[in-house]
Order: C-alpha cells, then structure tokens, then sequence
C-alpha cells in the first residue's frame, strides 16, 4: 500500500492502458524455457507489468495501474474498435485513463505482409491515426510503439513527432504522394 499524503488523503493513482497484443499480455518466450501463451501466458514478465513495477518505484508516494486491453492477434485495427468502449468508460468517471500506449507492431507488419501490402499498411496507419485523433480530444498523450513510416534517417516518423530509432538506417524513403 502506498502511503498516504499529508492531511489523510490517499495517494493519486496513474492510470495506464497498454491496447496490445500477444506480447503485451504475456505470450513470449519465457527465458527459451517454455513458449508462453494459452495456459501458460505470463503476463508477469510482460513488459507492461514491468512498467507498472518501475513506474511504482520511480513514483512511490502513487499508485500505478497499467492493464492490457488486448489478446493474441490484436492489430491497430482492433484497437481502433475497442477504443470507442475504453474511451466511453473514461469519460463516465468509471476508469480514468492518464495514458494510453499502443502496441500493435509485430500484428500490424503480419496482416500488411511486412508493409508490403501497401493498401492494407495504410489502412492501419488509418487506425493509428483515428485512435491518436480521438485521445487528444480527451486531453491523453499517446505513445505508439508501432512504427509507421520509415524516414531517410533510420528513425520511424509519424508525421508529426518521432517514435523511437531504427537499427534500419537504410530504410527506404516515403514516395512523395
């Protein structure tokens, strides 16, 4: 339990939804030991059960809950979907939300044949764009680790910030449209 502020009040709670997939709710590889999915999920080792355990410790005077919204197969598409019923509980006061993270990346590449169907990968760069659309009404920031657009540089672009470097410096440029 996390104590309690000065004056008896409880401590503010960060509240995190990771819009995943398999990865996120605990289906990896655990260690090369064993595959982990179906009953043998292990949602422990996750990484989002690992930010919520470093976030704890980086700001103990709160509480922190990340929970996944998500299964095996989950694509931005899905997301999208699901997205309208999450945000519908923020806004009642029933689940605040201070974040939303978005982790779709290995399922996005799959269902666009590795961003080789071109229709199909903007479809979900459509989702993506729709969901961070909807969130900034809401006053969220949203953190994608779904990489869009390779940019000449090796980093992925979005069209409006940069998500995270690339090991793929040689990424192809967009094609002016």
């Amino acid at each position: 339990a996390k104590p309690a502020l000065p004056g008896g009040q409880s401590a503010p709670t960060i509240v995190i939804a990771v819009m995943g997939a398999s990865m996120a709710a605990g289906a990896m590889n655990c260690n090369a030991r064993v595959i982990c999915n179906g009953t043998n999920l292990a949602p422990h080792l996750a990484w989002p059960r690992k930010l919520q355990e470093r976030l704890s410790a980086a700001v103990p005077r709160c509480r922190v809950e990340v929970s996944v919204l998500g299964y095996g197969g989950t694509t931005s598409e899905t997301s999208a979907y699901t997205l309208g019923e999450v945000l519908k509980r923020h806004k009642s006061g029933q689940k605040p939300l201070d974040a939303v993270l978005l982790d779709t990346s290995t399922n996005d590449f799959v269902v666009s044949q590795w961003g080789q169907n071109k229709e199909r990968r903007q479809y979900l760069l459509a989702a993506i764009e729709s969901m961070v659309r909807r969130l900034e009404l809401c006053c969220m920031q949203v953190l994608s680790t779904t990489p869009c657009t390779p940019h000449r540089y090796g980093a992925w672009y979005d069209g409006s910030s940069m998500l995270h470097a690339s090991a793929h410096h040689d990424a192809p440029s967009p094609s002016p449209q």
